[in-house]
């Protein structure tokens, strides 16, 4: 079994301070996205996970929609499940655009974890998918108040998207994790999002990792 993790695709993102070179960055940007779907499909995995931020507003053209839904249906056919959840961009509330009809519409592999269905379980294989959607683009609460494993689970994974507190570094109010969190939450794997640089953050106890971005998106 193979899983894909990512995280912060940002389809949509305006790229403003690139000024005429905006459109071709956008461009780009599907390309990868597309390149990532590829991916899930010639590694023949099971399930692509997206860890918030697919898109990078809820408000977005209805071509970048489209786009993004044709490409997932393109994993529908091949049978790869894909999990989202709710980003600090692509958040589950003012008329979210990961509930829309133009998005949602065909797509019945693709399960956003939200209150409403926060988990998955593949029980031909044993494996549990949690999530912990977004509601609000900043908070002081810890994702991981919203996360149960699943004990009928072989494999449990978590989805979150948030900030892991390093003194110094990292907001408060960047919906917080810290190490403990991490090390006592008995998930197998930590799917995270928000950070756009790869990171590795796991604990002697919990295997974790922010994905990263696909693309670069500022010049740092």
């Amino acid at each position: 079994m193979k899983i894909i993790h990512s995280a912060d695709i940002h389809i949509g993102a305006p790229f403003a301070y690139l000024g005429p070179k905006a459109q071709e960055k956008r461009d780009q940007l599907k390309g990868t996205f597309r390149a990532l779907v590829d991916l899930a499909i010639a590694q023949d995995a099971r399930l692509l996970l997206v860890a918030g931020d697919l898109f990078d507003r809820n408000e977005i053209a209805s071509a970048d929609i489209q786009f993004v839904h044709d490409q997932l249906m393109r994993l529908h056919a091949k049978g790869i499940k894909t999990c989202l959840i709710g980003g600090t961009h692509d958040v589950l509330s003012d008329f979210p655009i990961l509930k829309s009809p133009q998005f949602t519409h065909g797509l019945e592999s693709v399960h956003l974890l939200d209150e409403a269905q926060p988990s998955l379980y593949l029980d031909d294989i044993g494996v549990a998918v949690v999530g912990a959607s977004n509601y609000t683009k900043k908070s002081l609460e810890s994702p991981f108040e919203k996360l149960r494993r699943q004990d009928n689970a072989r494999l449990n994974i978590a989805m979150i998207h948030g900030s892991y507190q390093i003194p110094g570094k990292a907001a408060k109010n960047d919906f917080p994790f810290t190490a403990e969190h991490l090390d006592k939450s008995g998930f197998d794997y930590i799917a995270a999002g928000h950070w756009h640089s790869m990171l590795d953050i796991s604990t002697p106890n919990t295997k974790a990792w922010y994905a990263g971005s696909a693309e670069p998106f500022e010049f740092n």
